[in-house]
C-alpha cells in the first residue's frame, strides 16, 4: 500500500510540474518586455517568443533574437536574465556602479550572462568567471 502511495504522489507530481509551452506573435508579449529589447536589443530582431507556464512560478517568457541572445521575463514584462554568448550584454543593461567595478577590475572582458533575482545580480564574464553584486551594484563575490 505504501510503495502504491508513492507511485501515485509521483505520477501527480510529474503531471503538474509539466510546462506548458506556446509560441506566441511579438504582440503578446508584454509591453515592459517590449520596451527592454527594443531600448537594449534595438538592432537586433526577435526570431522567437515561448510562453511557458509553470504551475509554482507562473508565466514566463524567452525571446530569442536572431544573434542567438536569449531573453527570460517574468509575466509583468520584468527581464530577469539575459544570455549574449560571445556577443556580449549591451553595457544599458547593467546597472553603472557594475560597470565602474567591471571597468576598473576586468575592463578586458565582456558580460555574456546577466541574472537578476530578488536581492543578487549575478554576472558572468567573457573568461568564464562568475561575479555576484547587490541590487545596489555593490560587489559581493567571484562565484566559483
Amino acid at each position: 500500500m505504501r510503495n502504491r502511495l508513492f507511485g501515485l504522489l509521483f505520477v501527480f507530481l510529474g503531471l503538474i510540474s509539466c510546462d506548458k509551452e506556446k509560441l506566441i506573435e511579438e504582440n503578446s508579449l508584454p509591453a515592459a518586455a517590449r520596451d527592454f529589447i527594443d531600448l537594449h536589443f534595438g538592432t537586433q530582431e526577435i526570431v522567437q517568443i515561448t510562453r511557458e507556464r509553470e504551475n509554482l512560478t507562473g508565466i514566463e517568457y524567452e525571446v530569442i533574437l536572431n544573434d542567438g541572445s536569449e531573453m527570460k521575463f517574468d509575466k509583468s514584462g520584468a527581464c530577469y536574465s539575459i544570455d549574449a554568448g560571445h556577443n556580449g550584454i549591451p553595457d544599458s543593461v547593467i546597472l553603472p556602479a557594475i560597470l565602474d567595478y567591471l571597468t576598473e577590475h576586468y575592463s578586458a572582458e565582456r558580460v555574456v550572462e546577466w541574472e537578476k533575482d530578488k536581492k543578487i545580480i549575478k554576472i558572468e564574464l567573457s573568461n568564464g568567471l562568475d561575479l555576484r553584486f547587490t541590487q545596489d551594484g555593490d560587489f559581493l563575490k567571484i562565484d566559483s
